[in-house]
C-alpha cells in the first residue's frame, strides 16, 4: 500500500469531487492481512489515514473512528 493507492481508494469510497487528497503519515506501520483499504470499506488496524476536502475540513481516519481534525 502507498499514499497514490490511500488516495484513489478514498477519492472512490467519499467521492472524487469532494475529496482533495488523502494520505498516511505512518505507512511504515501498514501491516498487510489486517489495515484494509478498498472502494467500498475501510478497516485499520495500524496506519492513520489523513483526508482533506476540498472545502478544507480535515479528517482523520483511524481503527474504529472518524473525526474532524482541529
Amino acid at each position: 500500500m502507498d499514499n497514490e493507492k490511500i488516495d484513489y481508494y478514498i477519492k472512490k469510497l467519499f467521492g472524487e469531487g469532494i475529496v482533495k487528497r488523502a494520505y498516511s503519515d505512518n505507512l511504515n506501520e501498514y501491516l498487510e492481512n489486517y489495515d484494509l483499504i478498498y472502494e467500498e470499506e475501510i478497516n485499520l488496524a495500524k496506519i492513520k489515514i489523513t483526508v482533506e476536502l476540498i472545502n478544507g475540513t480535515v479528517l482523520k481516519i483511524e481503527r474504529d473512528s472518524i473525526y474532524k481534525s482541529t
